[in-house]
């Protein structure tokens, strides 16, 4: 019964795995939420910790290093 278990989640996971490769980047949304409206994206002008964390998560990719310092 074990191995019976054992060979079933086995393909039960190959089959996910193949069904996750099959699906395309475009087809990857992420939503994240949000505490309510911010009222302004500019990064000069926010002052709601709602907009920092938008603008955050905005300009994170812009922002990260790698181990040596050069931009990801």
């Amino acid at each position: 019964m074990a191995t019976r278990c054992s060979r079933l989640a086995r393909l039960l996971l190959a089959v996910g795995v193949l069904a996750h490769g099959a699906t395309s980047y475009a087809d990857v949304v992420l939503r994240l939420g949000n505490g309510g409206e911010p009222e302004t994206l500019d990064p000069h002008r926010y002052n709601l910790r709602l907009e920092e964390t938008i603008l955050s998560d905005l300009f994170l990719g812009l922002t990260t290093f790698d181990a040596h310092g050069i931009s990801c």
